[in-house]
């Protein structure tokens, strides 16, 4: 295990030299070195070489173009989860939005039903409660 380790693992060399910079890399058996007039052009070859563990010789300007996609999807994938994180949002909205439409359905309906005419509960008419309060002289 531990010798796949090893060989798995990039070395990587940078170096000043008097015209620009040097990049070696070395992964397992294959061994690669770029050269570099500026620092900016360094970061950009270590970020494509040494991050995206591509050993072989690319042009300056197709190492650009996926520099500037990779600084774009890292912005597009805050977006993405950002989206996301809306949508999950949303989805909890429409369900809580659901449930209350149903209660209030139901309390509508039972507010329907309270506006019907309420039929007398209790013993006898009230006509002849009213009748038996008066004939005992009580006040209402």
């Amino acid at each position: 295990m531990a010798q796949q380790d090893k060989e798995d693992k990039l070395v990587i060399n940078v170096r000043t030299v008097p015209n620009g910079y040097t990049l070696d890399i070395e992964k397992g058996e294959k061994k690669q070195g770029f050269m570099y007039f500026n620092p900016k052009k360094l970061l950009d070859g270590f970020i494509y070489h040494v991050g995206f563990e591509e050993l072989g010789e690319v042009s300056e300007e197709f190492r650009a173009e996926v520099m500037k996609a990779a600084i774009a999807w890292q912005d597009n994938g805050k977006l993405v989860k950002l989206n996301l994180k809306y949508e999950a949002k949303i989805k909890e909205l429409k369900t809580r939005i659901a449930t209350l439409e149903k209660q209030l359905g139901k309390k509508k309906a039972k507010d329907d039903a309270d506006d019907e005419p309420k039929k007398h509960r209790g013993k006898g008419k009230p006509k002849e409660k009213v009748e038996k309060l008066i004939a005992s002289n009580t006040v209402l």
